[in-house]
């Protein structure tokens, strides 16, 4: 009689010591999730500061480009695949079968997840961190100015997959071709730009 009552309590309570394991793991997997969303905004702040000071008339480099693919790069090891490879994707694909042949990573596609998903947006802020506003800035803007604060912001929307919990806390995936529910998360970071290339300097080097 008594091993019965201890085997029904248990089946009882099974299902409760099941769903408590479920709310740590999937905490566990956000919390990967927001470091390595850290480390896709560093990256992004790392390229931003070189990047960003571009004038198309002079050199023709898509800075704001290189920013956000530095940050999908980062996002892709935590990201599902999508259903397709976007172009970018794709050569991203074809550098690591070139790197590993036998291994397929799926990294092509989980690029294109992040490019799709993901957001990376900067804003100019002054020295207390502050966003300044008003007045948009052009590429040439950057080229010729001294160095300038942005915020750079990524914002990702995780995937849950342990079932039962992503229903508590997720919403329906709005990324095309990728069925499920995400935790949006971001992360941020301020970062001092380089000096314009073409920003006029003092007698020192630094730019006025």
């Amino acid at each position: 009689w008594d091993r019965g009552t201890v085997a029904v309590t248990f089946l009882l309570s099974l299902p409760i010591l099941l769903f408590i394991i479920a709310i740590f793991v999937q905490y566990a997997l956000i919390v990967n999730a927001q470091l390595v969303i850290d480390r896709a905004v560093q990256a992004a702040a790392r390229t931003a500061m070189t990047a960003l000071p571009t004038n198309p008339d002079v050199d023709n480099v898509q800075g704001d480009l290189l920013v956000r693919r530095s940050a999908y790069l980062a996002l892709a090891p935590i990201s599902p695949m999508a259903a397709d490879e976007s172009a970018d994707g794709q050569m991203i694909a074809d550098a690591l079968a070139k790197l590993a042949p036998v291994t397929d990573l799926g990294l092509g596609r989980r690029y294109t997840y992040a490019e799709n998903g993901a957001t990376v947006e900067w804003q100019r802020v002054d020295d207390g961190g502050n966003v300044i506003g008003g007045v948009e800035w052009t590429p040439t803007d950057y080229a010729r100015s001294h160095g300038q604060r942005v915020k750079v912001t990524v914002h990702y929307p995780f995937l849950l997959t342990v079932p039962a919990v992503n229903k508590l806390i997720g919403e329906n995936s709005a990324t095309p071709g990728v069925t499920g529910r995400v935790l949006m998360l971001q992360a941020s970071t301020i970062v001092q730009l380089s000096h314009g290339r073409e920003a006029q300097a003092s007698g020192s080097g630094w730019a006025q």
